[in-house]
């Protein structure tokens, strides 16, 4: 659920692990989630470098996701994994 506190960060840390963490939560797994509930908070805090929050169950992320796509290649922006993210 994304709960974690220093303790837990230090323990990852410990155990070699960088901790992750998401720069956008879509709530797509709400029960109110719409495609257009998940595309307005994508629109808010889409950036270069931004870790995205969806799950692959969730019905308004899978039909916003044509959309979502569209608008990540308007802006310019490519979608890979986090490990892209990372420099070593």
């Amino acid at each position: 659920y994304g709960g974690r506190n220093v303790r837990v960060l230090r323990t990852i840390e410990r155990q070699g692990f960088l901790p992750i963490y998401w720069t956008v939560d879509t709530l797509d797994w709400e029960k109110q989630a719409t495609a257009g509930s998940v595309l307005a908070r994508l629109k808010k805090g889409v950036k270069n470098g931004a870790v995205l929050l969806q799950h692959i169950a969730s019905p308004a992320s899978l039909e916003g996701l044509p959309q979502e796509l569209d608008m990540f290649h308007q802006l310019g922006l490519a979608i890979g994994p986090v490990s892209g993210l990372l420099r070593r």
